[in-house]
């Protein structure tokens, strides 16, 4: 194991993504350009790479499955959260998103 890892709880990185995302690359190509979100989890992938953080990458098309995922992970280090659709419409997600605690991205995660 990792000793950075067995020193930190707070290991991992949750890498939220909303509603119709799961179809990146495929959907109005002209609009939201061709890639996918295996193409950007991989973009984040490496930008964390330096932090030792292990990324756990998912999309739900729903807003009780994406609260799920926060509470059952709440000893996460960090989330990265797009919402998609829910921020028009995701009522939960907003009262929620508050308790996440804010915390300053490395410097080259940050584009730095």
């Amino acid at each position: 194991m990792d000793p950075y890892k067995a020193r930190c709880a707070l290991s991992r990185l949750l890498l939220m993504n909303g509603p119709r995302l799961g179809i990146l690359g495929r959907r109005q190509p002209e609009i939201h350009g061709t890639d996918t979100l295996a193409d950007i989890e991989g973009r984040v992938a490496e930008e964390v790479t330096e932090t030792r953080l292990e990324i756990e990458a998912f999309q739900h098309d729903g807003e009780a499955e994406m609260l799920r995922a926060i509470q059952a992970d709440h000893d996460t280090a960090c989330a990265i959260i797009n919402p998609a659709a829910l921020t028009t419409a995701g009522w939960g997600l907003g009262a929620v998103g508050h308790r996440l605690p804010a915390r300053a991205l490395p410097e080259k995660a940050a584009g730095r």
